[in-house]
């Protein structure tokens, strides 16, 4: 009796150390693969959050100079602490800027230094649309291990209105899709 009791407990007490092996393990992965997703706020640290909202989908796309974002101040409003899926997060930026290096150089320099894939973005300036008013217009596609989205800038309606010249007159935008 003595020794079929001294294997179950040797046996009860691996399945123990293997059940809680694995689920460090889960955790782990968990945490680690957590960490790596929905990355981007930190490519706009000299930019000013200014609002979020759901995006809408069947409008003109995922970035464009149509594209309709809700009315938002100038005001900065707290940073959520991680972008999720489906949400449009609307920054602007103090003047001056340059709308091109910041396409072309800056900000996918950003992207990469954040872990962000980039799949799609201007190379030249020829790939740049350039408004009557306002800065060229940028659209870069991006993605992380489980997600794909935009970074793009659009004209505001408000901030050309001229109501405050300290600004630029451009939104920008990070939008994680799906």
């Amino acid at each position: 009796m003595l020794s079929s009791g001294s294997k179950v407990g040797f046996y009860g007490r691996r399945a123990v150390v293997v059940s809680v092996t694995v689920l460090l393990a889960i955790i782990w992965v968990s945490c680690s693969t957590g960490s790596q997703e929905m990355k981007g706020f930190s490519i706009f640290t000299d930019f000013t959050f200014v609002g979020s909202a759901p995006y809408q989908p069947g409008g003109v796309g995922t970035g464009g100079a149509n594209e309709q974002l809700p009315k938002h101040g100038t005001a900065q409003v707290p940073l959520p602490d991680r972008p999720q899926p489906g949400v449009q997060y609307i920054f602007h930026h103090r003047r001056p800027v340059d709308d091109e290096k910041l396409a072309l150089v800056d900000l996918p320099a950003r992207l990469k230094s954040a872990g962000i894939t980039i799949v799609k973005a201007p190379k030249s300036s020829k790939d740049l649309m350039y408004p009557y008013i306002g800065g060229p217009l940028f659209k870069i596609q991006i993605q992380d291990v489980r997600h794909e989205g935009t970074v793009y800038n659009q004209i505001d309606p408000e901030l050309m209105q001229g109501s405050n010249p300290d600004w630029a007159k451009e939104d920008y935008i990070l939008l994680w899709l799906k």
